[in-house]
């Protein structure tokens, strides 16, 4: 039988155990409702008006923010044509080859200002 002090030593590590359990769901469900949050702010702000006082049912919600996101992507792949003023060249280029370009760009900046060269 155990004596009402080893008793008390269990309970209180099954007290500290479940208390650290319940910090760690708190923080999870912190993290999901913040999320969630800025998605239903995301979706509102698309049509303030409609949907001000509206909660999305979240499977929706998550569609909605899916084909943002396949929109924005589609938007990367939209073919540029430049066409160089002197030499009468053209380039066509997407958007997202741009974008890559312009961060090798950086970081051939960022080591030439590093080492001088």
């Amino acid at each position: 039988m155990m004596s009402d002090k080893d008793a008390i030593e269990v309970l209180t590590e099954q007290v500290i155990k479940l208390k650290q359990e319940l910090a760690e769901y708190k923080s999870t469900f912190k993290l999901m409702w913040d999320a969630n949050t800025r998605g239903i702010k995301l979706w509102r702000d698309e049509n303030p008006n409609e949907r001000e006082l509206v909660w999305p049912d979240q499977g929706r919600l998550v569609k909605w923010l899916l084909d943002q996101l396949t929109a924005e992507r589609q938007l990367l792949d939209i073919p540029l044509r430049m066409t160089d003023s002197t030499s009468g060249m053209t380039l066509t280029m997407t958007v997202r080859d741009v974008a890559v370009a312009e961060q090798n760009f950086r970081k051939q900046s960022q080591v030439v200002d590093k080492f001088g060269t």
